[in-house]
């Protein structure tokens, strides 16, 4: 009477945004679950998830950007482990438009375009091998 209430009629995929600013582990593990469980409980379960935006703020301190290097590498490993749900992650802001406001931290490069420790983390969990300094001002 009133349309379909079937959930796969409206959409296909579930997605969020996971941020955590510290050490990722087992309570972000059990956070996201805690989301998707929701999903599960409302028939879709069945639904590949999107972690739409993720990121970590260091605030131009290179003692925090390399910390947070293991926490994208874990993040990325522990969603591979125990989230099987999950279809692909999307970390939130390649460059940085000059580390003035508080949000731009997050980006794997500086306003200098050189590649932060977290940017090198990243590179190395996936298995690439090119300069990421090559657009690096001198």
């Amino acid at each position: 009477k009133f349309g379909s209430k079937n959930t796969d009629d409206f959409f296909q995929a579930l997605a969020w945004h996971p941020y955590y600013n510290k050490e990722i582990g087992d309570e972000w593990v059990k956070q996201n679950n805690d989301i998707f469980a929701i999903a599960q409980k409302h028939g879709d379960g069945h639904k590949k998830a999107y972690l739409t935006e993720v990121g970590f703020l260091d605030y131009n301190t290179p003692i925090v950007d390399r910390q947070q290097g293991e926490w994208i590498q874990n993040m990325y490993r522990l969603a591979k482990e125990k989230m099987p749900y999950v279809e692909s992650i999307h970390y939130y802001w390649m460059f940085t438009a000059g580390g003035e406001v508080e949000g731009e931290t997050y980006a794997l490069f500086d306003k200098d375009f050189g590649a932060k420790k977290k940017a090198i983390a990243y590179q190395e969990m996936t298995g690439a091998k090119g300069d990421l300094n090559i657009l690096k001002k001198k």
